[in-house]
Parts: structure tokens; C-alpha cells; sequence
């Protein structure tokens, strides 16, 4: 089955928090992620994050090591928090057992342009 990722019109930013991973208070952004099937008929919607990324939001810089969407629940707004938290932990518990694992150090490596 074919799945395509779609960012749901208009966008559907859903804005950026701040929080500590690893130690570190960073910025991630927030959005609604939805998928089509092969027939382009919609499925459900997800919580997408982006980051980690600087304080400062000049600075688009990231590794992505927090990038994803929550895939175990379908999108509720009123869930915002719980999804936001799991991420985080999801991310934290990627770069303790794989990234410093393989000796890798959290740098900063891809440029983020802005959402597509």
C-alpha cells in the first residue's frame, strides 16, 4: 500500500513550543500531518513535530533528531500536550541509544528552508 504524506491545507501549522532535550531548551514546531491512500482518499491525521531547532528563530538549523509524527494516536486537539511530551521522549530515548551509541555528536547538520 502507497501512502502519500501530506501537509493538510492550509498547512496546518499548529505553532512551536519550547523544551528541554537532553538537557537543552530548543524550539520545535508543530503541525498536522494527514495521508492518502492509493485512491487519494484522505486517512487519518497525526501530530507532526519538527526540530529540535535554536532559541532563536532566525536560526533554522537542525538535526532532526526530533522530527517525526505521533503515530500511535490519530490527531485530537485536546491531546496536543500528551503527543507533544511522547515525541520528545521518543527523541531523547534516539539519540541516547543510537546516536551516542555510534559516538555521534549532536551537531547541527541540515538547514531547514521552511515548510513545503
Amino acid at each position: 500500500m502507497l501512502l502519500m504524506i501530506t501537509l493538510l491545507p492550509p498547512w496546518n501549522i499548529l505553532g512551536e513550543r519550547l523544551a528541554e532535550l537532553n538537557g537543552q531548551k530548543m524550539r520545535f514546531y508543530l503541525f498536522k500531518i494527514g495521508f492518502e491512500d492509493e485512491e487519494g482518499n484522505d486517512t487519518e491525521s497525526y501530530l507532526g513535530m519538527a526540530g529540535p531547532y535554536e532559541i532563536d528563530p532566525k536560526n533554522l538549523v537542525t538535526t532532526n533528531d526530533a522530527t517525526g509524527y505521533q503515530y500511535d494516536e490519530a490527531y485530537n486537539k485536546k491531546q496536543v500536550d500528551k503527543h507533544f511530551r511522547t515525541l520528545l521522549d521518543n527523541a531523547e530515548d534516539y539519540i541516547k541509544k543510537w546516536k551516542n551509541k555510534q559516538g555521534i555528536k549532536p551537531v547541527a547538520f541540515i538547514r531547514a528552508t521552511g515548510f513545503y
